[in-house]
């Protein structure tokens, strides 16, 4: 039997080789023939590995090469432009249809409404009595005779006070069902107001 080290011949119950110290392995052959074997076949064994993870990197997919942010940011606001270029087109061919077919039920239907509401309010504004829109064109600092033509009627009185050379008055004025509105005014003019359910 021969040191697989240094190429000795060695007992062949050996652990260590009496010449140059190296651990003899438990199954050492008698000539170095067997060994190369085994380097051979290690070899093969390492180039064989080497050849599948080839062909793993060959088969598997390549992935895209990742963007930069400014990369990014252009395809999105291209994509956006698009978006938007697409959207105007269909909105400019829906007016077209629109325009040649002429007004819709629901345009129609909204426009009598529109002036059927107008025509309440200016009804609301000729007749007596608190409104929200006569409410809205009462300003702090007018005076009672021009809060009355507004209103288009006097105002109930509910309290009148004089004290330090000040008076103030509260006046209400009913509008349609529970709904009225309340002003103060000190020395002649309106210094607060508020309303409750008007329309």
């Amino acid at each position: 039997m021969h040191c697989i080290h240094c190429g000795k011949e060695i007992v062949p119950q050996a652990r260590f080789c009496t010449y140059c110290a190296g651990p003899v392995a438990a199954r050492v052959q008698a000539d170095a023939g067997p060994a190369k074997k085994k380097k051979r076949s290690a070899w093969k064994w390492v180039l064989g590995i080497f050849g599948v993870l080839f062909l793993i990197v060959l088969i598997t997919p390549r992935t895209p090469r990742a963007r930069t942010a400014a990369e990014e940011q252009a395809q999105a606001e291209r994509e956006s432009e698009l978006k938007y270029a697409r959207i105007e087109a269909e909105q400019s061919k829906a007016n077209e249809r629109a325009a040649a077919a002429g007004p819709s039920r629901e345009q129609l239907r909204a426009e009598r409404e529109s002036e059927r509401e107008y025509a309440r309010i200016e009804a609301a504004e000729k007749r007596p009595g608190a409104t929200r829109a006569k409410y809205a064109r009462i300003t702090t600092g007018m005076s009672y005779s021009e809060v009355v033509a507004i209103i288009g009627m006097s105002g109930e009185e509910l309290s009148r006070s004089e004290l330090a050379g000040h008076t103030t008055v509260m006046y209400q004025w009913k509008g349609t069902g529970i709904s009225n509105m309340n002003a103060m005014f000190q020395n002649g003019g309106l210094i607060t107001k508020a309303q409750f359910g008007l329309r």
